[in-house]
């Protein structure tokens, strides 16, 4: 059973969440348009002259970017200049280059063609002269179907620059300048990656770094989740997940799966009265191949938020609610936020580990303990108890809706109607010989 979990958490492995490269282009769609004032300026990036980026470099305002709810200025975190979108036009057709269809390529999951499923809003023309850079940041959300964002570099003399993405313990680097430098016909370099992503760009070291940034928003739900072919990476979750069903020593009386999905959502931060299942039209990646594979396999599941109550014992509180992900800060701090969670939220506590009475230490080395009758009797009476027992295929992010996740703390700007939840996904099944059943043992159920 072993190998064959093993086989299934590697199908469910987050994979490299950005696609970059470089792409010809018919020069017309190299000309921009700027300006402020009744005096536009022209660039044509086909041949530009340092003295025309010069100008555009002091057309721009400067950059300033967001920390939780404000709008910073602060130039050892960020240094550039921007204009919205207002004060610029492009002449890039992004139909035309293909760029969407190769920026999309294996990011959006499921068949047909991306660009169907994807709207592209000009966001910002930002302006990196020699010493600009932008911190670790990770893009705000502007909106709930909002999934990824995507940066067209174009082709001048500069030299740094590059922009530096993390995810999952991974690091990746995308050196646009040396791509563009190196291609003898007209182009632009690219890089579309997802929302949630951390990225840094870091400093230019000599001329001028010049990107248009678009917002990417998913138009309809990922055709895998209900078309009836699944894709590849679906098709062998599935399998691999099936292999597990299949194993009579695998939860032989039935239970719970628990799936930490590796991206990070968008939800709205006051409408409380939704579930969490409006993620499915814009889910990412494997998560999305994972929610197609458990539609096509007797499973039902459920999203829920993941919410980690309190550090050392690894607690975790499962709900349906929105709201769920903005607690005021107290209850982390007082102590009482799982009986809060419990009594107002229809929170559930899954697997909590178990204190000593008057210890900190925790006599389970941080493993689950399986049921509730496995406690000793010296177990601290005010640990909370787990609700529902969850097996969990792969492990919860580390930082589950905390409120000092640092996807909540940087942005490209301000964040006010949208903030970033980790989603879980709670499955059950039924006994073994009776996988179809669909059980569900009274716990979670849909809202």
């Amino acid at each position: 059973m072993d190998g064959k979990l093993e086989t299934l958490r590697q199908s469910l492995a987050a994979k490299a969440p950005y696609r970059a490269g470089v792409v010809d282009v018919d020069p017309k769609n190299l000309i921009l348009f700027y300006g402020k004032d009744r005096k536009a300026g022209r660039i044509d990036f086909n041949d530009v002259t340092s003295e025309e980026l010069e100008h555009l470099a002091s057309t721009c305002d400067p950059a300033t970017f967001g920390v939780k709810n404000e709008d910073v200025f602060d130039e050892s975190y960020r240094k550039a200049g921007k204009l919205d979108s207002d004060f610029f036009a492009s002449r890039l057709d992004l139909d035309a280059t293909k760029l969407l269809d190769m920026a999309l390529d294996d990011l959006m999951e499921g068949d047909g063609d991306p660009r169907a499923r994807v709207e592209a809003e000009i966001y910002k023309l930002n302006v990196y002269g020699e010493g600009s850079f932008f911190k670790p940041h990770v893009d705000t959300p502007r909106g709930e179907n909002m999934f990824g964002s995507l940066v067209i570099v174009f082709k001048t003399p500069h030299e740094g620059g590059s922009l530096i993405v993390r995810d999952h313990g991974q690091e990746w680097t995308f050196d646009s300048a040396g791509a563009v430098a190196t291609h003898e016909e007209p182009c632009v370099g690219y890089i579309a990656f997802y929302s949630d992503v951390e990225h840094e760009v870091t400093p230019v070291t000599k001329g001028y770094r010049v990107t248009l940034t678009y917002n990417l928003y998913s138009t309809e739900k990922p055709l895998s989740i209900d078309h009836p072919h699944l894709t590849s990476d679906a098709e062998k979750i599935k399998v691999n997940l099936q292999a597990l069903l299949d194993d009579p020593s695998f939860l032989p009386e039935g239970g719970y799966l628990g799936f930490g999905l590796n991206r990070y959502y968008p939800v709205p931060r006051f409408d409380v009265n939704r579930d969490f299942n409006t993620i499915i039209h814009n889910l990412k990646g494997n998560d999305a191949a994972l929610v197609a594979a458990c539609k096509d396999l007797p499973i039902k599941a459920h999203f829920r938020a993941a919410l980690r109550t309190d550090v050392q014992l690894g607690v975790y509180v499962v709900s349906p609610m929105f709201d769920l992900i903005d607690i005021p800060y107290h209850y982390y701090v007082e102590g009482p936020l799982t009986y809060y969670l419990r009594e107002y939220f229809g929170g559930l506590v899954v697997n909590p580990r178990r204190r000593l009475k008057n210890s900190n230490k925790d006599r389970s080395n941080g493993q689950d303990l399986p049921d509730e009758s496995s406690y000793p009797d010296d177990y601290d009476d005010e640990d909370p108890r787990p609700d529902i027992e969850v097996f969990w295929v792969n492990r919860l992010q580390e930082h589950s809706n905390q409120l000092q996740s640092p996807v909540l703390c940087y942005g490209n700007e301000p964040s006010w109607e949208y903030l970033y939840a980790y989603i879980c996904l709670i499955a059950s099944i039924g006994p073994y010989g009776a996988r179809d059943a669909k059980w569900d043992g009274g716990k979670v159920q849909s809202q």
